[in-house]
């Protein structure tokens, strides 16, 4: 091709066939009568996949109580919303030197890495790091994800769920109670609980104990009498003097409706999967009306990638949906996914269960049912026992069991102490 001065050139590329990476070409410009020739321009290709980069959680944090326990490790899961990534994972810290850690430090997708943190010689004060993963082939490659490390003499009050919602059909059955777990990341800590109510005034949230030592639980009940249609706000309050992250203060939401509602059972699944091992067996939800019949229709999410599946995704109460796993490809570590049922007609018009897939390389424990309950009237005679089936993935194994109490003195008793999977006992 040939020009005069001044001219304009049109340079143009042609990216068929090329894969996701960096590409560099020139443009070389020539002539005779010129001291400075040939011109050489430089050009640049870059060559993405559409499907970009997910990962997830956006943040971690860890809390450690000097002369306690090493934090537990927490996973972050590596996806991609098309085809599959190759992705390398880097750690980097402005303060306390290589107390992060992740592993492995490179995948496909769908992933994930296992981050900890080395907290030994470590002094009281928050350490800031992050998590830099990259792919190549991603169009808003890399991600930062930034990570706390807080470490101090008090232990840290930890409460979960974050947040409790009841439903009360008018005329139906009261809400059953839920359950706030109370934990601290070191030492027991005793703790106070209180309540408060924004609306419907103060006699329908009734939690109990109002005090205790972690690790506990504080049931959450609702006394809907003499409430009108509507939804009616308030908070449980948990106190433990000296630790770190109090008071947790807990929304708790109460909705008073005249439309049947949608109940789920059992609310939440989970699953575990032993690396080689067999898969999982399918579980199911049931879902039922506390009224008339409901149409309702699901969808499922998941984190690290599609292995979670429900069918039918559509239906009319009673009916019931069959949940599957297909954890082929997850590296080893904890994965959370939910279910949503969405019913345009009923009192609830939405319900969420959550699914939790645990992924190990050693046999993992499964009990069920996952919990169990007794009912006393005093004078009468004691409830029946009730049995515990206990199985693992793999080769059986060996366990002990204990029973504790978190208030009321000893009166929780298990048949045996020791035992082989699979074992059943009361």
């Amino acid at each position: 091709m040939g020009a005069s001065t001044p001219a304009t050139l049109t340079v143009s590329v042609n990216p068929t066939g090329l894969v996701a990476a960096d590409y560099t070409g020139a443009v070389t410009i020539t002539s005779a009568g010129a001291a400075n020739s040939p011109v050489t321009v430089t050009v640049n290709l870059t060559v993405r996949n559409v499907s970009p980069l997910v990962v997830g959680p956006s943040s971690l944090s860890f809390h450690f109580q000097t002369g306690g326990t090493a934090p537990a490790s927490q996973n972050l899961a590596i996806t991609s919303s098309g085809s599959a990534l190759g992705y390398t994972v880097a750690v980097a810290t402005t303060t306390g030197g290589g107390w992060l850690l992740v592993n492995p430090v490179s995948g496909l997708t769908p992933g994930g890495v296992e981050v900890s943190v080395n907290v030994a010689g470590l002094s009281a004060a928050t350490y800031n790091g992050s998590i830099t993963v990259t792919a190549a082939g991603a169009s808003n490659s890399p991600i930062t994800v930034p990570v706390v490390l807080t470490v101090s003499s008090s232990p840290k009050l930890l409460v979960s769920p974050a947040a409790l919602t009841f439903y009360f059909q008018l005329g139906g059955a009261q809400p059953g109670a839920q359950a706030l777990a109370v934990a601290s990341s070191g030492t027991a800590t005793p703790f106070v609980v209180t309540s408060t109510t924004t609306s419907g005034g103060s006699g329908w949230l009734v939690p109990s104990p109002l005090s205790g030592v972690s690790p506990a639980s504080v049931s959450v009940a609702v006394n809907p009498a003499g409430l009108a249609v509507g939804m009616f706000t308030g908070s449980v309050i948990i106190t433990a003097s000296g630790a770190a992250g109090s008071p947790q203060t807990i929304p708790i939401t109460l909705f008073v409706t005249s439309s049947p509602l949608l109940n789920l059972s059992p609310g939440s699944l989970t699953f575990s999967y032993q690396v080689g091992g067999s898969l999982p067996a399918n579980q199911s939800l049931a879902l039922t009306s506390s009224g008339g019949a409901l149409s309702y229709t699901a969808t499922a999410t998941a984190s690290g990638g599609a292995w979670l599946a429900i069918g039918p995704v559509s239906g009319t109460t009673a009916g019931s949906m069959t949940v599957a796993v297909s954890p082929a490809g997850l590296t080893p570590g904890t994965y959370l996914g939910a279910i949503t049922i969405t019913a345009a007609s009923a009192g609830n018009t939405q319900v969420v269960a959550p699914v939790r897939l645990v992924v190990s390389f050693s046999p993992l424990l499964q009990a069920n049912p996952a919990a169990l309950s007794f009912a006393f009237q005093t004078g009468q005679a004691g409830p029946a026992s009730q049995s515990l089936t206990v199985t693992s993935t793999g080769a059986p194994v060996t366990m002990a069991i204990a029973a504790s109490t978190a208030s009321g003195g000893s009166w929780l008793n298990t048949s045996v102490s020791t035992a082989a999977t699979p074992a059943t006992f009361t």
